[in-house]
């Protein structure tokens, strides 16, 4: 990204109006930083541990049984379970659903477009392939580019980081998010004293909230009161 680029994303964030009054930016508090993780939504080991590799656009709560195989989540079964859960130096960031049981895994592939539905006979059903002949071939799932979808403008999505051993949330900063598509979105995020703050509305853009999304527990997302429909997210940073 170009140094104006950079300049003009700079004066965005600093011109948006956050609950009302104008942002300015506070002193960050202490970080021992492990480095910048990049989450995106095709990345293979989130998408071999969510069910079904999310083979038909739908990521839906996942756990694991006592012989290793992925299930739906039944929370009389399962100890622990997760929706998209993203490594992070060797702790979990997790993207979650709050609203309608499930999140959009949306493949970017031109052919995968108007596909057919291909099953490879693993046990997890069919999911977006691509015609070959008179039959599919079912897609590399894991590996197919994406990008994070919603049912609606209504659709509450949950961003938290997971400690790898406690398993608790951890305290971490957001630098930036790119919001893609047409539609906007609200950005709350919540700080460690349990405070809750927000952008009334993003657009479509690569936004550096990293002065603001300092020490926070929780980030959570949903679309703009004056979008008309779904919202995509591409991709946001995470720094530990």
């Amino acid at each position: 990204m170009n140094q104006k680029r950079i300049g003009t994303l700079l004066m965005l964030c600093l011109t948006v109006m956050f609950s009302g009054l104008l942002l300015t930016a506070q002193p960050a508090e202490a970080h021992n930083w492990l480095g910048d993780c990049v989450v995106d939504f095709d990345n293979t080991f989130a998408l071999t541990n969510i069910y079904g590799q999310a083979r038909g656009n739908f990521g839906v709560s996942t756990g694991i049984n006592a012989s290793g195989d992925l299930e739906v989540c039944d929370p009389s079964k399962h100890q622990a379970c997760w929706t998209y859960r993203h490594r992070c130096f060797g702790n979990y960031i997790n993207v979650e659903d709050m609203t309608y049981g499930h999140i959009h895994l949306t493949f970017e592939s031109p052919s995968l477009l108007t596909p057919c539905f291909g099953d490879p006979g693993d046990g997890y059903g069919a999911g977006y392939g691509c015609p070959v002949g008179n039959g599919c071939l079912a897609a590399d799932w894991i590996h197919e580019p994406r990008k994070l979808g919603t049912h609606n403008k209504d659709h509450w999505i949950k961003i938290w980081m997971e400690d790898r051993v406690t398993h608790q949330p951890r305290v971490f900063d957001m630098p930036i998010i790119r919001v893609t598509g047409t539609e906007p979105i609200q950005f709350w995020f919540r700080k460690t004293d349990g405070s809750w703050w927000y952008w009334s509305s993003l657009a479509p853009n690569p936004w550096l909230v990293g002065g603001w999304v300092q020490d926070v527990t929780e980030v959570r997302i949903r679309g703009a009161q004056a979008a008309s429909g779904p919202y995509f997210i591409a991709a946001f940073s995470i720094l530990d």
